[in-house]
């Protein structure tokens, strides 16, 4: 999502293509941003699961 529409289908289509080397940890504050723009107000979310990488490995099988 965070390159493009055309990369996202491509990595879709074949997840081997995803970009290596590459952060998209900006992304995680989009939500929080957008809320407290909109509202004044800060986001107050946690996740019931991690977002770090394989933190969640039943999802991941």
């Amino acid at each position: 999502m965070a390159n493009g529409k055309r990369t996202f289908e491509t990595v879709l289509k074949n997840p081997k293509r995803m970009p290596k080397g590459m952060e998209f940890e900006a992304l995680l504050q989009v939500a929080a941003q957008a809320y407290q723009a909109k509202t004044g107000e800060d986001f107050a979310f946690i996740p019931s699961v991690s977002y770090e990488t394989f933190s969640n490995k039943a999802g991941w099988q």
